[in-house]
């Protein structure tokens, strides 16, 4: 669905490191390995602000810190984010760099827990999700159970 989603754009790129792994992908590993490929390169990992209070939860989360800045995506409209989540896992200067890297988002109710419903309660999800990706969801027969 990515490449579907992606077809025509040239700046964009998929990655294909977790699929050749196999087995259980974490973001940490995943951040590793980014940090050998390209070594002289910044990371931003984009977090939604429902995410946020999970991450001290995640495997390695003081490592993910270090290996990327997150940049928390919050949605128009939403409580402002609370950092407070990591206090205990990142720096004061880390904690500036997030707070600089927050982003706002549009209001719009676009998410993929909606879409999969949407597909689930056979309502259409055009316009929410590119023709390609929508077509192959339909054909597939994706999310149609429960």
């Amino acid at each position: 669905m990515l490449r579907l989603a992606l077809a025509g754009h040239s700046g964009f790129g998929i990655l294909e490191m977790e699929l050749e792994r196999g087995g259980t992908s974490f973001t940490v590993d995943t951040l590793e390995l980014l940090a050998e490929q390209f070594v002289d390169d910044e990371f931003l990992l984009l977090l939604g602000a429902d995410s946020l209070a999970d991450l001290p939860t995640w495997k390695d989360p003081q490592r993910i810190c270090e290996l990327a800045v997150l940049s928390v995506v919050r949605r128009l409209g939403c409580e402002p984010v609370d950092l407070d989540v990591l206090a205990e896992i990142v720096t004061a200067e880390q904690l500036q760099q997030i707070r600089m890297s927050q982003v706002e988002m549009p209001g719009m109710e676009l998410s993929s827990t909606r879409i999969r419903e949407r597909v689930r309660d056979s309502k259409s999800i055009r316009f929410r999700t590119p023709r390609a990706v929508e077509m192959y969801i339909e054909t597939a027969g994706l999310y149609r159970e429960a």
